[in-house]
């Protein structure tokens, strides 16, 4: 984090939007060692990047800005946050952070149990990352299908996306695959 902080503190004040994207770096690292520094962090960081009216520095802030509210109590806001960053990132044109915003989402409607939703942002991600065409991005879709085939109790199924989940985790070398399949 010094590097970080010492680049933050030689930057001149009208840089904002490389400011935003510092603290949003510094949010991220202080996440679990002071989580109240990094919660300002990343506010500061959303209002650097609104002030320099910059869409992707807003994208990468809100990115950070959602790590640091992932707590039970903060879902919505968490929704409209992730929300947020996908339509900043489709603005600076950067698909990467848009699949990330998606991602989020997946997430937080996993959590909210909104199936309906869910299955709506699963296939709006499916079809971004197919778009990018990179394998890193493509093993969630299987690892959230087999999570859904669980809950509803169709078990060869949640078996059978797992291990294509893996398959492609694999291929992409993404080494967090077996930890959540």
């Amino acid at each position: 984090t010094r590097p970080l902080e010492e680049a933050l503190a030689l930057l001149p004040e009208h840089e904002r939007a490389v400011a935003a994207r510092l603290r949003a770096r510094l949010a991220i690292e202080f996440y679990y060692s002071d989580h109240d520094k990094a919660e300002a962090l990343s506010a500061h960081a959303v209002a650097d990047a609104r002030a320099a009216g910059d869409p992707s520095a807003l994208a990468a802030a809100l990115n950070a800005r959602r790590v640091t509210l992932w707590t039970p109590d903060r879902i919505e806001e968490r929704l409209d946050v992730s929300t947020e960053m996908i339509e900043a990132a489709e603005e600076a044109g950067d698909r990467e952070s848009v699949l990330q915003g998606h991602n989020w989402r997946v997430v937080d409607l996993m959590e909210l149990g909104e199936r309906d939703a869910l299955g709506r942002e699963i296939a709006a991600y499916e079809e971004l990352a197919d778009a990018v065409g990179l394998a890193h991005y493509r093993w969630y879709v299987p690892l959230w299908r087999s999570a859904l085939a669980q809950l509803e109790g169709r078990w060869a199924d949640a078996e059978a996306l797992g291990r294509e989940a893996l398959t492609l985790a694999d291929r992409a070398g993404d080494a967090m695959a077996p930890w959540l399949v």
